[in-house]
């Protein structure tokens, strides 16, 4: 991954369609992985969904716009095009398997020393 040129979005477009669901418990966890997403890549998010939530996420996380659950809406909202790599980008679940790694050594060597 290192030293490669990746072209990546400069927005999320995020399609669902939650028609199976009559409550908002489901279309709200789909929003919360939405924010979850625009903040892991950097980049705003348009979720557009026909029955369920549809919204716009920045990409620090924040709802800016949504839609009512179960109700035709159009929403407005300005998005940034953003470019460039994120950390997650560049290293992606390095960092916490390494943690993770020592860790795990750390509680062996701590074990094994009072043995």
């Amino acid at each position: 991954m290192f030293g490669k040129s990746l072209q990546l979005a400069e927005l999320l477009a995020v399609p669902t369609n939650t028609s199976s669901y009559s409550t908002s418990q489901v279309p709200s966890q789909e929003i919360a992985a939405a924010k979850i997403q625009a903040v892991e890549t950097g980049r705003d998010l348009v979720q557009a969904a026909p029955t369920g939530f549809s919204a716009v996420v920045t990409q620090r996380g924040t709802v800016v716009e949504h839609s009512v659950l179960g109700a035709r809406q159009v929403l407005t909202a300005t998005v940034a095009l953003r470019r460039g790599m994120t950390p997650y980008d560049h290293w992606g679940d390095l960092p916490v398997v390494l943690l993770a790694v020592l860790a795990v050594a750390a509680g062996w060597l701590r074990q094994w020393r009072h043995s």
